[in-house]
This record gives C-alpha cells, structure tokens and sequence, in this order.
C-alpha cells in the first residue's frame, strides 16, 4: 500500500520501490499522488521506466528526465540516492571518482 511505501521505503525525499507487474504499479503511484498531497508534500519527480505508469501519469508529475518521443517516453539516466540509474537497462550503479561499480 501507499502508507507502507511511504513509511518504509521513503530516503529524505526519494520513495523507491518495484512491482511485480505495471497494473501494480500504477496502482500504487495512483495512491501515492493523494496520499502525499493529504501531508501537503507534492510529488515533483516521478520516475518509472514503466511505459504504461508514466503515460497514466500527469505529466506535470514526471521527472525531467523522461521526456516523450514520437509515441514512447524516453528515459535519461537519473540519480537516486548517490547512486545512477539507467532505466532503459534497469541497471543502478554506484559512482565513485575512480570508476562506476555495477
């Protein structure tokens, strides 16, 4: 559930999480959005390398980083929490000043 996400798997001001399928998903972001607004805490910067979440969404609500192509969004590599990650790939890597770490 929304709380749940919000409570244990929220870092200062990032929620990160995944589902098992895009239905889930959506779902989720879908109670996330009221949820946060009901503490007066707006979500800014969705990121999902979910076609199907990022289309549901406001696009008010997505990060910068995933912009619209001729029919897909296209997903730019984003940080979280001190780490990158490629959403094409769903790959997350730590980057340290001597050399990326997968």
């Amino acid at each position: 559930s929304a709380s749940y996400i919000v409570i244990n798997k929220t870092y200062m001001d990032d929620s990160i999480t995944s589902k098992q399928t895009e239905e889930e998903l959506v779902e989720l972001a879908h109670q996330l959005i009221p949820l946060m607004d009901s503490m007066n805490m707006k979500i800014m910067k969705f990121y999902s390398n979910s076609k199907k979440l990022v289309n549901s969404l406001d696009p008010t609500l997505l990060s910068k980083k995933v912009t619209f192509g001729d029919k897909d969004p296209i997903f730019e590599e984003s940080k979280v929490l001190g780490m990158h990650w490629d959403a094409d790939k769903d790959i997350i890597r730590y980057v340290s000043k001597f050399k990326d770490v997968e």
